[in-house]
């Protein structure tokens, strides 16, 4: 699309959303943050590594740390097991000279070359939080052994292809500590890998015994995808959102992913006990994560090591944090603040002393409080929430209440 159209687009606030409590009352941002809690109106260069060579794309010997605290297990395997060495020589035979140029023998099989770049993502160290989330609302859903297994792959499959995509989108150098897919393969490689990766998502899906899988999967990725795209248009656009803009986009883009686990695995469970849905947890779930996410990569020493320092406002995201300062900064503050978004978009990132005069407009206007504050009402809900489940179910689930308490709010 070209781009003298971009000034056309409005910024849509109706996101498709699935169905859940939501529906009926009187606005998302009311139900999830509370009347008085929070007034709120509504390029970076990628790095070289020695580890790295044009013959090895990947690396040869790399400690990835502790395989349990990784969701990658036995489908994917260390980067020690990867050596993806692509030949030079051409699918269809070592010297054009002499091929039949009329034979028909088909496209080429070999999938390692569209496969390196996932493999590399797929390998680097995760905390597994889907996986445990998976084991966890089991205790509900009463899923089989083969159904969880077939859910871990295709939910770590997806997370991983989108962490692909959204770093090129982005053009983020770092992902869990190491340089991101695109910054080893390049672009193009890259975004192919995590194309073929959705074809081969959806063909699995279909492939399942219950029918219903393949609807969650497609329901739910366009949902990621149009989140997504909301995310960016207002990145692009430089254009503020209201708080149920965000949220409403974080449904979609986080909440999506979270709703694919407990859909895939009722659609799959043969159990009569197993409840109808859990998307309302599931979609709080993906609010909490996603602001959570916003506040610690601003807040946390772990999260500059693995990500880089406050790496959102490198990418030009419009974050809770900053949706929150440039609805309550001083007019001089406000006008500074986007003035610094103009410049990180000419420029291509914010530089350290463009982020710490960012993080002070953040204490001063009380967005770090603030968020901390939404975090806490967003647990309670989801607290609240489990307690209903519960007493529908007649199982408590100590496991999950766990996986919520695990969640580090300090205060501001």
């Amino acid at each position: 699309m070209a781009l003298t159209q971009a000034a056309q687009w409005r910024i849509r606030s109706d996101i498709p959303s699935p169905p859940s409590e939501y529906e009926n009352e009187e606005g998302v941002v009311k139900t999830v943050l509370g009347d008085n809690l929070i007034s709120v109106p509504p390029e970076k260069s990628c790095f070289p590594s020695p580890e790295f060579s044009a013959l090895h794309p990947v690396p040869l010997q790399t400690d990835v740390g502790d395989p349990e605290a990784s969701d990658n297990n036995s489908s994917c395997g260390s980067l020690e097991s990867i050596h993806t060495r692509v030949s030079s020589a051409s699918a269809y035979g070592e010297n054009s000279k002499t091929v039949d140029m009329g034979r028909t023998d088909g496209p080429p099989a070999d999938t390692e070359a569209v496969m390196a770049p996932f493999y590399y993502i797929s390998a680097l160290p995760s905390k597994g939080v889907r996986d445990q989330l998976i084991e966890i609302l089991n205790l509900w859903v009463g899923a089989s052994p083969e159904s969880l297994d077939n859910t871990k792959t295709i939910i770590r499959d997806i997370h991983n292809l989108s962490l692909m995509l959204d770093d090129v989108q982005d053009n983020s150098p770092m992902r869990r500590a190491k340089p991101s897919t695109h910054c080893v393969f390049g672009m193009p490689q890259t975004v192919n890998s995590a194309t073929y990766q959705i074809v081969d998502v959806i063909s699995r899906a279909q492939q399942l015994h219950h029918v219903e899988s393949l609807e969650v999967v497609l329901d739910e990725m366009r949902n990621l995808l149009i989140g997504q795209s909301h995310d960016l248009l207002w990145t692009h656009l430089l254009v503020t959102p209201s708080v149920d803009q965000y949220l409403k986009m974080v449904d979609g883009k986080t909440g999506g992913l979270f709703r694919m686990i407990s859909r895939l695995m009722i659609a799959q469970s043969d159990s009569p006990q197993k409840p109808e849905s859990l998307d309302r947890l599931m979609t709080l779930f993906g609010r909490f994560f996603q602001i959570y996410d916003d506040y610690v990569n601003i807040s946390s020493a772990q999260y500059t090591k693995t990500k880089g320092f406050a790496e959102d406002l490198d990418e030009g995201k419009y974050s809770f944090l900053l949706i929150h300062a440039l609805e309550h900064a001083r007019p001089a503050a406000r006008v500074a603040l986007e003035n610094l978004l103009m410049r990180r978009r000419v420029v291509g990132h914010a530089d350290a002393c463009q982020k710490d005069f960012t993080i002070g407009l953040f204490r001063e206007t009380g967005s770090l409080a603030s968020t901390t504050a939404v975090l806490r009402t967003l647990r309670r809900e989801l607290e609240d929430e489990v307690a209903r489940l519960e007493a529908a179910t007649g199982k408590a689930n100590p496991g999950l209440r766990k996986v919520i308490g695990a969640f580090r709010i300090d205060e501001d």
